[in-house]
């Protein structure tokens, strides 16, 4: 039995090979226990099984927890900081995401709102092949409820029903704990 499954590729570096939603999950009948760190899925007439070893679990666990708790010896803030990389699947050195600090606003499409964010830690050439890559894709950006055909409109809009006919009330203001 043959499932086909609908998902993005996303060139970050992570620690996960792909994310499957619930949805996905329940349609292929996989059964997920975090508490026994497994996965199991039918295959045919046999039962497909994904663990991990709870000993190499609990080494990396208690190792971070040995690293967290070590007090700083120098009285200078710290220049290194040591960075552990989990996935053993990947032996050469993987390039951590940077953080959303320092963001320019870059357009991607041929009306001034639409607008998205590009990381100014970006080399030139980057950044450019980049905002080209976007504007080439910019009709997969939702910047309306227009734009997204395959949703119920029922569902993206509220309908408030009022008498035409009925007075305006102010509600009362509800006191949700006592002021101090």
């Amino acid at each position: 039995m043959y499932h086909s499954v609908l998902y993005t590729v996303v060139d970050v570096d992570v620690s996960y090979n792909i994310i499957i939603g619930r949805s996905t999950l329940n349609k292929l009948g996989v059964v997920v226990s975090t508490l026994h760190l497994c996965m199991k899925y039918p295959m045919g007439q046999e039962v497909g099984r994904v663990w991990t070893d709870h000993r190499v679990t609990r080494r990396c666990y208690e190792y971070n927890l040995r690293i967290g708790s070590q007090p700083s010896q120098a009285e200078e803030p710290d220049m290194n900081v040591l960075d552990l990389y989990l996935d053993h699947r990947c032996e050469d050195e993987c390039e951590r995401p940077l953080l959303a600090e320092d963001l320019k606003e870059v357009s991607i499409g041929p009306k001034p709102t639409h607008k998205t964010q590009v990381g100014m830690a970006l080399a030139k050439e980057d950044e450019s092949r980049l905002v080209s890559f976007l504007w080439e894709n910019r009709d997969v950006f939702a910047w309306s409820s227009a734009d997204m055909p395959g949703i119920d409109p029922d569902f993206l809009h509220h309908h408030l029903l009022v008498s035409l006919g009925s007075w305006l009330v102010a509600q009362q203001r509800r006191k949700l704990g006592e002021e101090k």
